[in-house]
């Protein structure tokens, strides 16, 4: 935050009241651009504190960068980076600038501009300018990302013609820029669009292209428009660009009114910075001069009179495609909506905040094929959609009522009502309700389950796909049988259960009761209904529960301070959460490396099998029960009970007698609580197979028969001994750990005062006291990695944020010095990017240098790739969203982040997954800062892990951005095939020892697997593809990604792609893949074990966080 008396001496012009923003200096001599907004703005200091938090945390080359900002009274001030050149606008619209820029700027300018991630941001008002707004943003507050697409389209039409769209008019015709554009390309007369003071500067190819381009982005509907990846590829590719369809555009407009009046809006532009106010009332009356705005005025006034939406419809009203209903606090909206099938309309529910999460869809499997519907309620009391022909699309099957109407209230629930016959509104009742009839959501107040007495179920459906809502494969309901649960199944076969309500929550679920504090969760179990919903507690967040199109149940939490949807829970969780992953009598554990095992007294029934890691067949009786001699019982401790369908209840009896009545039936193979309040209560108990049984903390007792001759009762001696050991051993380690700590604290105090701050706001300084208290006094249980440059813990805030902490050893460290260590926490705090590891802050303290992460809970990805057991979990489009995340952040890191860096360390141990599996490259220790002048760095000192060094690199200590392009390229191949490059053979060198006898995994073929480069030869690239992946693959992403990754590793730098290449190869498949030439030749392990090589390389993996030295030739 910054003072405002500084900011007011900076610039003369805060001294006026009308002023917006203006340049400044401050007293170090640093330029500065000051954004002041009006003091009549709507936007309280809640909302400008979070638009503050929300834009410093976006850092590229290509946004404007927010220095800090200024709040004293009604003062809210903005402090930017001052920009010289100021806006665009300013050369684009000038005749006399015009000439300043050729083509090649404005190709460069387009280049940049459409180079930053993009963003969707929904909004419940409508901002924006003039000429640039998509129409069904201002005509209907409809916002995303294309959106920002029809946006960019304009901008790209602007550049290439040097007019503004909204002041644009060519000789008589009443058209603006996109309408001239579009009327130039139906007539086959685009290139008159060309400014005709670029001269000869323009290339016909590129022009012509970002004319198409521009047309495809400004398209009427927005399911037309590409997304902004697909306008990166095509800008970059030579691809055949599809036609555009009819372009979006205003028309008439007469000559004298090409220049809006200046009292209608007011456009302070300076420095690039712009604030445009618009007047409504005089905007209107602007518009109304002239019979040639009518249909704007109409479709302006369309738009107003729907922001007093209505939620209630009678009889005699309708609602058709346009129209709406707004809940009465304005929480859910019905209408109309598209989706990713092209020109199918469906009716649905959809947060007003968020416009793009529909909550439920009345016609999900019957879509309109036009946008004729209407939504109305016939003679005979019944809600119907009907299409063009008065077709019934949609009914409510109601039977008649008196004075029927429709209302959407605030749970987001459209009723059907009838109004009483004693005219008191109170006694309305529902005859038909949504809430009866989920899609894929479940909202607060909403239940799941099934009416006993009718036999009607109410269960959730996923989407086909993410823009599809017609019915896809997988569903959500409950099981009443035996002690009902829920079940999630693909096209009828189980593939994840709730376990059963034990009176306080699900037993697969025991983390429920750690949110009673903000859900309320509502179990029925009655002779008239079985169900399951939940609210949210008073003054919570909302939230909804989501079956998505892949499987997954997630519940999402509105977090207000991002305005987007947060993960709060998801399932399933891990490879135990899926539907018996170890067969009958077997107990999964996703904490071991092997996470199946049978229970006590079980074997596997096929041994080879399950040594293969094939434990669906599970495991049978060592030795069979003998019911009358004895058999007994054993407790199986903190486990989601096994599937309840065959089970049987009984809530009237204890826990003890519920044993006793397992132990006298024959068939009876386990029992446990129906209810684990008050101590235990009621009888669960099953015969035949237990199946899909898990650990899981907080798990319930499950008691297992088992025959006499399995319990152990003969050992009490030796229980004795093993107590005592255990006993001593304890106390001998504990005396140790207090005498270890009480010297850790004596030498913590003796640093006490010795604390050195990096005067940097862009990162904080956390004191040594409160990392110490965060990890345990940096205890052994909380250690989880190691490395040649220091140990790493996990760690926990007061605020109860998880922190990973590097504390960097002393002897191994110490020699960069302060300096140095400090320059590199600098150079990762100016890093920003959802595939880049984030670095909190640092500590500093005598000799004590320690940097503190966000924690990564799924470790690193060698963690999953290279461990047969866990690789299964990564799907191939898994596999394929981790690639591309690790492409886009070195591409950021190349050429996108406010410094250019080479990372010099990519590898698998260095990319660390988030709780979403998202990629993360960390460990920057190695990475070098490189100039826009310097094309590639020597160095004297070559540092990496041997199998991702590039050879000019390894050799010569020639470092560019292609010894990155180079690692990544092995990644892509070792992520693909689930094997290490430097598993089979050492590091790659140069063409100077190619005599050796074998070659890695990007040369060649080993006795157990076909590697990359010899199948590509042999055309049988496909089977480099990891075994572990489950399901089917589409082939053609396979073989792309192995050519891209076979073009990454090629010898020659010159012939290796880079980064933005390789991302838009990548992202598309309509670029055109040149082929690879032959990769680079590497040593083998046997000839240098004892020479150049060995002891060379020391590769420290360290929970995810790596620092890796190599000492050069």
């Amino acid at each position: 935050m910054c003072i405002f008396e500084i900011i007011a001496a900076s610039t003369d012009t805060l001294r006026t009241k009308t002023s917006l923003a203006k340049e400044g200096r401050l007293s170090n001599g640093e330029e500065i651009a000051v954004k002041r907004l009006s003091k009549h703005s709507s936007q309280g200091i809640n909302e400008f504190r979070n638009e503050v938090e929300l834009i410093s945390k976006l850092q590229h080359r290509n946004l404007v960068r927010l220095l800090g900002c200024c709040v004293k009274g009604e003062e809210k001030l903005l402090i930017y980076e001052f920009m010289s050149n100021k806006s665009l606008a300013v050369f684009l619209f000038d005749e006399t600038k015009q000439g300043m820029l050729d083509w090649k700027r404005r190709y460069n300018i387009v280049e940049g501009i459409f180079g930053g991630d993009q963003t969707l941001e929904t909004t419940s008002r409508v901002v924006g300018t003039i000429g640039y707004m998509s129409p069904e943003y201002a005509m209907e507050g409809q916002i995303s990302d294309k959106s920002d697409v029809f946006s960019f389209g304009v901008l790209l039409l602007e550049i290439v013609s040097g007019k503004r769209n909204n002041y644009f008019l060519h000789d008589d015709q009443a058209l603006n820029l996109v309408g001239y554009a579009w009327t130039l390309w139906t007539e086959n007369r685009i290139l008159e669009l060309i400014d005709p003071s670029l001269g000869d500067s323009w290339d016909y190819k590129e022009v012509c292209k970002c004319i198409k381009v521009g047309l495809l982005c400004v398209q009427e509907y927005p399911i037309d428009r590409p997304n902004m990846s697909l306008v990166v590829s095509m800008l970059n590719s030579d691809t055949i660009l599809p036609d555009p369809k009819q372009a979006a555009f205003f028309a008439g407009r007469s000559n004298s009114e090409a220049v809006p009046s200046t009292n209608a809006y007011e456009t302070s532009s300076v420095n690039g910075l712009t604030i445009t106010n618009i007047d409504s009332s005089q905007f209107l009356e602007s518009m109304m001069k002239s019979a040639s705005h009518q249909l704007f005025f109409i479709l302006f006034t369309l738009f107003t009179i729907s922001a007093a939406a209505i939620d209630i419809l009678d009889r005699t009203q309708n609602i058709t495609d346009g129209q709406t209903l707004v809940s009465p606090s304005g929480i859910f909206e019905l209408g109309f909506f598209g989706s990713g099938l092209p020109t199918k309309r469906f009716l649905g529910i959809w947060y007003k905040v968020t416009p793009n999460v529909i909550v439920w869809v009345a016609n999900r499997d019957r879509p309109l094929n036009d946008s004729s519907g209407v939504l109305a309620i016939n003679d005979k009391g019944v809600l119907v959609l009907l299409d063009r022909s008065t077709n019934v699309i949609f009914s409510s099957n109601s039977s008649n009522a008196i004075n029927p109407t429709v209302q959407l209230l605030d749970s987001g629930n459209l009723v059907l009502k009838a109004q009483s016959t004693t005219n008191d509104p109170s006694n309305n009742t529902y005859i038909w309700q949504s809430f009866d009839y989920p899609s894929n959501t479940m909202l607060p107040g909403m239940k799941v389950g099934k009416n006993l007495k009718t036999g009607f179920e109410r269960s959730l459906s996923s989407w086909k796909s993410s823009d599809d809502p017609t019915r896809g494969d997988y569903t959500y309901s409950m099981d009443t049988q035996g002690s009902p649960e829920l079940y999630m199944r693909n096209l009828g076969r189980p593939v994840y259960r709730t376990g059963p309500w034990n009176g306080l929550r699900f037993s697969g679920i025991p983390e429920m009761t750690t949110y009673e504090n903000m859900f309320d969760f509502n179990f029925t179990a009655s002779s008239e209904e079985i169900t399951y919903g939940y609210g949210d507690k008073q003054g919570s967040s909302m939230s909804r529960v989501v079956l998505n199109e892949t499987g997954d149940m997630q519940r999402l939490v509105w977090d207000q301070s991002t305005w987007s949807w947060n993960q709060f829970w998801s399932a399933p969780k891990d490879q135990c959460d899926f539907y018996a992953k170890c067969g009958p009598f077997a107990a999964c554990n996703a904490n071991d490396a092997m996470v199946c095992s049978c229970l006590k007294g079980f074997n596997p029934k096929s041994q080879a099998e399950w040594n293969m890691r094939g434990t669906a067949e599970g495991c049978q009786r060592r030795t069979q029960l003998n019911c009358s001699n004895g058999d007994g019982f054993y407790v199986l401790k903190g486990v989601k009970l096994p599937d309840t369908h065959n089970a049987t209840v009984d809530q009237s009896i204890s826990l003890d007698r519920c044993g006793n009545k397992c132990a006298g039936d024959c068939s009876c193979t386990a029992y446990a609580s129906a209810d684990i309040r008050e101590g235990g209560t009621g009888c669960v108990t099953w015969s035949g197979e237990l199946t899909d049984l898990r650990y899981t903390d907080g798990g319930q007792d499950l008691y297992i028969k088992v025959a006499k001759s399995e319990l152990d009762t003969s050992n009490t001696h030796k229980t004795h001994v093993v107590v005592i050991a255990a006993v001593t051993t304890i106390s001998i380690l504990l005396l140790l750990s207090v005498g270890f700590l009480f010297w850790r604290k004596r030498r913590a105090m003796r640093l006490v005062g010795r604390t050195f701050f990096l005067r940097d706001p862009e990162l904080p300084a956390f004191d040594l006291e409160t990392v110490m208290l965060a990890t345990g006094n940096f205890s052994k249980a909380n250690k989880i990695g190691e490395g040649g440059f220091g140990d790493v813990y996990k760690g926990k805030l007061q605020d109860g944020h998880e922190i990973a902490v590097k504390r960097l050893s002393e002897n191994k460290y110490s020699s960069q010095g302060l300096k140095q260590f400090m320059n590199e926490v600098i150079l990762i705090a100016k890093l920003q990017h959802r595939n880049l590891i984030r670095l909190l802050g640092y500590c500093s303290r005598g000799k004590e240098r320690m940097l503190i992460y966000e924690y990564m809970s799924n470790k690193s990805l060698d963690f999953f790739i290279f461990d047969e057991r866990r690789r299964t979990f990564l799907n191939w489009k898994m596999r394929l969203d981790i690639i591309l995340g690790i492409a886009r952040g070195v591409l950021y890191l190349h050429q996108e982040s406010r410094v250019n860096i080479i990372h010099r360390d990519l590898k698998a141990a260095n990319i660390l997954l988030d709780g979403e599996m998202v990629p993360k490259i960390s460990d920057f220790g190695t990475a070098r800062l490189l100039r826009g002048d310097e094309p590639e760095i020597n160095t004297q000192t070559v540092v990496g892990t041997r199998g991702y060094m590039s050879p000019e690199y390894a050799m010569d200590g020639k470092v560019s951005v292609k010894s990155d392009v180079y690692s990544f390229g092995v990644l892509l191949l070792e992520i693909i095939s689930g094997e290490r490059n430097e598993g089979h053979l050492l590091a790659c060198v140069s063409i100077r020892i190619i005599k050796q006898n074998a070659i890695n995994l990007s040369n060649y073929t080993n006795s157990k697997n076909f590697q990359a480069w010899n199948l590509w030869l042999e055309g049988n690239s496909h089977k480099l593809l990891d075994e572990a992946i489950g399901g089917p693959c589409p082939t053609s992403e396979i073989l792309r990604c192995i050519q891209v990754g076979l073009l990454c590793v090629q010898e020659c730098p010159d012939d290796r792609p880079e980064m933005d290449s390789i991302v838009l190869m990548l992202a598309s498949e309509n670029i055109i893949l040149s082929e690879p030439k032959k990769p680079v030749v590497c040593t083998s392990v046997g000839p240098l074990r004892n020479g150049v090589l060995n002891g060379m390389n020391e590769s420290h993996s360290v929970n995810h966080l790596t620092i890796t030295s190599l000492e050069g030739r």
